[in-house]
């Protein structure tokens, strides 16, 4: 009898612990995946001159890595079509979570119509504050 009800209490505690992680996986968690950056610039080889580099705070797969001439540290860089118009000045800081733009967002800007390489991937911000990530 004993053994029974320790069996059906473990059995309880198991179930909650997998009810709790999945719950608490499930959600988006603000700040979760917050990447804090600087604007450098436009970037030409987007489409309808829509494409900015941002200079990232930390290192995601997304992003090309340079050498800082000036002290040789690594920076992380990506191009994004969709900074707001409030942030599109080199040295402006925001913060945002950012994801590959899709196929259609990219034909919805047109074609490339400058003359420069591109760069990478090209990234869609969301979540885009003025607040630093927490």
């Amino acid at each position: 009898m004993n053994f029974s009800i320790a069996l059906r209490r473990l059995g309880s505690l198991l179930c909650c612990t997998l009810l709790l992680s999945a719950w608490q996986c499930g959600g988006d968690e603000p700040g979760l995946d917050c990447l804090d950056g600087v604007v450098l610039g436009p970037d030409c080889g987007v489409a309808a001159n829509a494409g900015y580099f941002i200079q990232l705070n930390r290192a995601i797969p997304e992003a090309q890595t340079q050498v800082n001439s000036t002290n040789g540290a690594a920076e992380y860089v990506i191009s994004a079509i969709n900074v707001p118009a409030a942030y599109r000045q080199a040295g402006r800081e925001l913060s945002f979570r950012a994801r590959l733009a899709t196929q259609d967002e990219l034909a919805a800007l047109g074609p490339v119509i400058t003359l420069c390489p591109q760069h990478g991937k090209i990234m869609y911000l969301e979540n885009i504050s003025s607040s630093p990530c927490r």
